[in-house]
């Protein structure tokens, strides 16, 4: 973790705040859960393929933006150091798609209930997923 100057404060990355929590729970272990995970899950949740919400062409079927787009959406919010160039580079796309999926995804989260209730059962999927890929030690 980087060092903090008193003159000079840096906001601290997610990072640093999620390592420095975990850190103050000894005993508590969170095992991987990546990128790749969550799209998975996505995947799952809205019943198509990766290589289908993969894929280069473009659609503009709703079966098929809309978990791209949660997906997308969800990386850039639960995994901050990645770059919007690399997250676009997942789903076939560049940076500025990221960029404007993140802003339609904010939009339909209040203009769209079903859009809504889909990207929260979603985000309560993958929480649970997260849950059971952590360790928490049992008292005796």
């Amino acid at each position: 973790m980087r060092e903090r100057h008193n003159d000079n404060p840096t906001p601290l990355t997610r990072k640093e705040i999620s390592t420095s929590f975990w850190k103050m729970m000894p005993g508590i272990k969170i095992l991987d859960y990546n990128e790749h995970d969550l799209i998975r899950d996505v995947c799952a949740y809205f019943k198509v393929s990766e290589v289908t919400i993969r894929d280069k062409k473009r659609t503009h079927k709703r079966e098929i933006m809309t978990p791209r787009q949660v997906c997308i959406y969800l990386i850039v919010h639960m995994f901050p150091d990645l770059i919007y160039k690399d997250i676009g580079a997942m789903f076939g796309r560049d940076h500025a798609t990221v960029t404007h999926t993140v802003k339609t995804v904010n939009e339909l989260k209040f203009s769209d209930k079903h859009f809504c209730y889909q990207l929260k059962e979603v985000t309560e999927l993958i929480e649970s997923h997260i849950l059971k890929k952590t360790e928490i030690p049992v008292e005796k």
